[in-house]
């Protein structure tokens, strides 16, 4: 008994601390999987991010220029098709840009406001 009383004890972690440690650790790993199979499933080239900055330049183009007239645009690895809509009703414009790479169809919708003269 006298040899139980001068040994140190020894502190431990309780089973539930346990417990809780590995599933912080499981769910770390769990978030760190889901944005890795996020990041290859999207498989995005470069030629995709060119045509989406080309689709902007040619919608702010269009806004400036008043230009609503159906347009096909053709560039080296791509296409582009502007189709306009003018809902007079809404007061509204809408763009559809169709994104064509090979076999591949995107399209990119954007509304304006429709701005009427009004000298009637």
């Amino acid at each position: 008994m006298k040899l139980s009383k001068n040994s140190k004890s020894l502190k431990a972690n309780s089973l539930v601390e346990s417990v809780i440690a590995i599933a912080i650790i499981s769910i770390c790993i769990l978030v760190a999987f889901l944005v890795y199979i996020n990041v290859i499933k999207q498989n995005k080239s470069v030629l995709s991010y060119n045509a989406k900055h080309q689709v902007e330049e040619l919608y702010q183009q269009s806004m400036a220029d008043q230009d609503f007239e159906n347009e096909d645009y053709v560039y080296k690895d791509y296409r582009i098709e502007k189709q306009v809509t003018i809902l007079e009703k809404e007061h509204i414009i809408r763009f559809d840009f169709k994104i064509k790479t090979g076999n591949k169809t995107h399209t990119i919708p954007k509304v304006a406001p429709l701005y009427l003269d009004e000298k009637n």
